[in-house]
C-alpha cells in the first residue's frame, strides 16, 4: 500500500478508503501497534473474514471500548494479544529506535509482487537491501 493513513479519525469513510486502496480486499492479518483505542476498533473492522488481529499496542490499560462479539463471531475473527515485553522496556525501545533512525534504510526494503519472488530472493541474497522481502498483492508496488 503506497498511501500512509495518518488520520486519527478512524470512521467508516476512512476504512472504506483504505479497503478501496487495497483493491477492495481486507487484509488477513492486521497488526495494531499504535496503542490507541480507536485503532483497535479499526483493526477489528478492517480484518477480512477469517482473519486475525494481532494486538500489540495496548499493553497498558488506557480505557474501555465497545466490542460487538456478534461481529467477531459472524466474521470468524481471531484476536491475539501480546505484551512482548514488560511496560518498563517501552522507553528503552524508543531510545533504541531514536538512536538508529538515521539508518532506517537498512530496515526498509523494496516491495515485490508475488510474480517477482525470484527477484525478491536475489535482492535478499545478493543486494542485501533490507532485512525481509515484502510482497504486495492486489495493486501497484
Amino acid at each position: 500500500v503506497r498511501n500512509v493513513y495518518k488520520s486519527y479519525d478512524f470512521d467508516k469513510t476512512w476504512l472504506e478508503l483504505f479497503v478501496n486502496d487495497l483493491g477492495g480486499m481486507k487484509p488477513d492479518i492486521v497488526i495494531e501497534a499504535a496503542g490507541k483505542l480507536e485503532t483497535f476498533e479499526a483493526a477489528v473492522n478492517l480484518t477480512r473474514r477469517g482473519g486475525t488481529v494481532l494486538e500489540l499496542g495496548n499493553f497498558v490499560d488506557i480505557g474501555d471500548i465497545t466490542v460487538k462479539p456478534s461481529y467477531i463471531c459472524r466474521n470468524e475473527i481471531t484476536i491475539v494479544g501480546s505484551a512482548l515485553a514488560p511496560e518498563s522496556s517501552f522507553s528503552e525501545a524508543v531510545d533504541i529506535l531514536n538512536s538508529i533512525k538515521d539508518k532506517s534504510e537498512l530496515f526498509i526494503c523494496p516491495h515485490f509482487t508475488l510474480n517477482e519472488y525470484k527477484k525478491a530472493i536475489d535482492n535478499l541474497k545478493k543486494e542485501k537491501n533490507g532485512l525481509k522481502a515484502v510482497f504486495v498483492t492486489g495493486g501497484a508496488v
